[in-house]
């Protein structure tokens, strides 16, 4: 079996985290609302991962409860969900809670405790988006048969609810 291409997308109108192939990274761009969702959705784009097919795009869903943040956000998702679906490539939303307890076993883990568990199990993000997006390819390789961290019940659990079916797969 070869190893599928998982990319990890943790999206915001502020910092983007990315992670393909376990390796993370994130884009911080400046200027206006904008000027900034169309820079990460051409890092995303153009970067590393999405320049090859993709077996799975794993994107942590808009989880906010503030009005403002929620629009600035869904600037860069609306940018980027119409250009990977141009582009054919699968794509799941995971919700933030699902991704927090995937990663620690509590839906509501803070930022430190995303990275502290991300190191933990082999990732080197150098802040919490890169670490957010190391985890949703985590999950993706693990929705796709090739896990890359321990086998929990919690973790189990959450694939379980996700509900994805790898049709590739099947």
């Amino acid at each position: 079996m070869t190893t599928p291409t998982v990319v990890g997308l943790d999206l915001s109108s502020t910092c983007t985290g990315y992670c393909v192939d376990g390796f993370a990274a994130h884009c911080r761009p400046r200027g206006t609302l904008i000027e900034r969702a169309i820079a990460m959705r051409d890092y995303v784009l153009l970067g590393p991962g999405l320049d090859q097919p993709a077996d799975l795009v794993v994107i942590e869903a808009i989880g906010t409860r503030h009005v403002q943040t929620a629009i600035a956000i869904s600037y860069v998702h609306a940018l980027v969900d119409v250009q990977l679906l141009e582009l054919g490539l699968p794509t799941l939303k995971v919700a933030p809670n699902l991704v927090k307890k995937y990663a620690t076993g509590k839906g509501n883990a803070q930022k430190d405790q995303m990275i502290i568990s991300c190191v933990r199990s082999g990732g080197d993000p150098d802040n919490n988006d890169e670490a957010d997006a190391w985890w949703l390819w985590a999950i993706g390789r693990h929705l796709l048969g090739a896990p890359v961290v321990e086998e929990t019940k919690y973790r189990a659990d959450i694939i379980s609810a996700i509900g994805w079916k790898n049709e590739a797969a099947a």
